[in-house]
């Protein structure tokens, strides 16, 4: 379940590559564009983000950071404390340091 906005301009060409538009949605509470953050017949978007391939063996690792995250962050649902649960049990599950693009990410999300 993202905690995004996500998008729903089917018109976009970078639609496939953009997360915004790809994520499963939450079925209780999801927040969308009102309008398309691109610009009219342009390739820009000003809230693209690109969708990054992992490996099969990232994509068990993000898993099992995800539900650790979830039972660690317990009653105090917010997303920088989910976010924060994630770094540990990613430190904890791989043994090893967040990649810096990781570290990026999550330091925009707790900048907004």
């Amino acid at each position: 379940m993202p905690d995004i906005t996500m998008c729903e301009d089917r018109d976009c060409p970078k639609r496939k590559e953009c997360y915004r538009f790809n994520a499963k949605p939450s079925e209780f509470r999801q927040s969308w564009f009102t309008e398309s953050p691109r610009k009219k017949d342009s390739l820009e978007c000003r809230m693209f983000w690109e969708i990054i391939p992992m490996t099969r063996e990232e994509q068990e690792i993000e898993k099992e950071c995800h539900e650790a995250a979830i039972f660690m962050a317990g009653k105090d649902p917010s997303y920088s404390h989910y976010l924060f649960c994630k770094v540990l049990a990613y430190e904890c599950i791989n043994g090893k340091e967040l990649k810096p693009l990781v570290i990026n990410k999550i330091n925009e999300k707790m900048e907004k």
